[in-house]
């Protein structure tokens, strides 16, 4: 048993161990494909189509452990796409109600990310002071208004 773990999502075919898998199976070195679920096959459906067709004309057992899949090419293929969409239709669904939450929230004037520091921010005048009069060290200025070197230095510059 070899086990091929990719560490990031099926949004790309570019990954490194789902290519070693690919190149095993074409090598027939590989009897059997467990997968915890086909959509993490691939991005797309169409995509996923394809590597399951290629794969059920070869001598290749696939199982999916979380639709409860166990098939071996033939007639299963069909099955195969259906699940194979339908978790592409989820994953778009899923998608469209985070866009749509983001637009929401915009409208409402919720922007997101970090809130704006200015040069008159309370942290940026305290350390601007600090620095000027030259008595501390930057890590002890950094220690007394509780920031970071970076951010220190990003006050600095404001």
């Amino acid at each position: 048993m070899r086990w091929y773990i990719d560490k990031s999502s099926g949004d790309s075919l570019r990954r490194q161990a789902f290519e070693q898998l690919q190149a095993s199976i074409s090598d027939c070195d590989v009897g059997s494909v467990v997968v915890c679920s086909l959509d993490r096959l691939s991005p797309t459906m169409r995509e996923g189509f394809s590597i399951l067709c290629d794969w059920s004309n070869r001598p290749l057992r696939i199982v999916s452990v979380t639709q409860n899949i166990d098939y071996k090419g033939g007639p299963n293929k069909a099955i195969a796409t259906v699940v194979n969409g339908l978790a592409e239709m989820a994953y778009e669904t899923k998608r469209e109600q985070s866009k749509a939450g983001l637009e929401a929230a915009r409208a409402r004037g919720d922007v997101g990310g970090r809130p704006e520091v200015t040069s008159d921010h309370a942290k940026v005048v305290k350390v601007k002071k600090l620095e000027k009069e030259g008595k501390l060290s930057v890590g002890d200025i950094c220690k007394r208004v509780k920031i970071s070197r970076s951010t220190y230095h990003r006050y600095l510059n404001l």
